[in-house]
């Protein structure tokens, strides 16, 4: 249940203020809430994420405690492809300790699971959450892991430009790579 208080106020009339209490229905679905806002979430290639949060949530979005526990099945696939994608999910803030067969669980009285991602390849994803035992529509969010090192490689010449001279160097090549 959630507190709100509405306060009414004008300048010539007095005040006045009505406590609301918002009971949440039961949980219809689940909902990620990543560490960005937005459906599109973008990180490092072998960097572990902040925190990402699925929530169960009655049909008008209120977050809802639910009357048992559950586990949530974690999965990534490569978006109009439909294979399997590259991240693991964590527990942890240092993505040291893996989830147990990518499953997170809702406790019993609370209204969300907490878990965290790494992704060695750079790559975008989307990410699906699916309640195992009651029937919550599943949770996605998109997921964009970008290269993290840049590499230049060239001839190993140095060339000094004048002031007014065109210069050419030898060939470099750029490339993204990932962690």
């Amino acid at each position: 249940a959630e507190s709100i208080v509405l306060k009414a106020e004008t300048g010539s009339i007095a005040g006045a203020t009505l406590g609301l209490l918002v009971n949440p229905a039961a949980a219809a679905k689940l909902v990620f809430l990543g560490p960005q806002p937005g459906n599109l979430q973008t990180f490092l290639s072998g960097a572990c994420t902040r925190i990402f949060k699925v929530e169960a949530q009655d049909a008008n979005n209120n977050p809802s405690k639910v009357s048992a526990s559950f586990q949530i099945l974690l999965a990534n696939a490569i978006p109009n492809d439909g294979g399997p994608g590259s991240a693991t999910f964590h527990s942890d803030a240092n993505c040291a300790n893996p989830v147990v067969n990518n499953r997170v669980s809702i406790v019993e009285g609370t209204t969300s699971a907490n878990f965290y991602m790494r992704n060695a390849v750079s790559q975008a994803l989307t990410v699906s959450g699916t309640a195992i035992g009651p029937a919550l529509t599943p949770a996605t969010i998109g997921a964009r892991f970008s290269p993290s090192r840049l590499e230049i490689q060239g001839s190993g010449q140095y060339f000094t430009r004048l002031a007014n001279e065109a210069l050419c160097s030898g060939e470099f090549n750029l490339r993204t790579l990932d962690a």
